[in-house]
């Protein structure tokens, strides 16, 4: 009964990818963080739920420009929430047409 259990379990760590996606979608979102913790709307001032600091650092998941962020306190290191990039930066076009309508580029999943 185990056994089956701990080879699933192998899968994983063999593909480092897949244990940080599934350790990913364990993170809360930052909408549900900022409701839990009583912050801005905004998100202007986001701060540690532990130690109360704004000095908040983000990176990518997988690479350092994945659109997939993690958010994290830079003095005491406590993982705080999650969010997808959904619309990379484009380099300026010349056609109007081709721009986004929408200003916002940072959406919580």
């Amino acid at each position: 009964m185990f056994r089956q259990f701990f080879q699933n379990n192998s899968a994983a760590q063999q593909s480092p990818e897949l244990s940080k996606v599934k350790a990913y979608r364990r993170i809360t979102i930052r909408s549900v963080y900022l409701q839990q913790f009583q912050m801005d709307k905004t998100g202007q001032t986001v701060t540690c739920k532990d130690c109360g600091s704004e000095d908040i650092k983000e990176w990518g998941l997988l690479k350092r420009d994945d659109h997939k962020r993690v958010h994290s306190c830079n003095d005491c290191g406590q993982i705080l929430f999650r969010t997808i990039d959904r619309l990379p930066q484009v380099e300026s076009s010349t056609s109007p047409a081709l721009e986004p309508t929408n200003n916002l580029n940072l959406a919580s999943c």
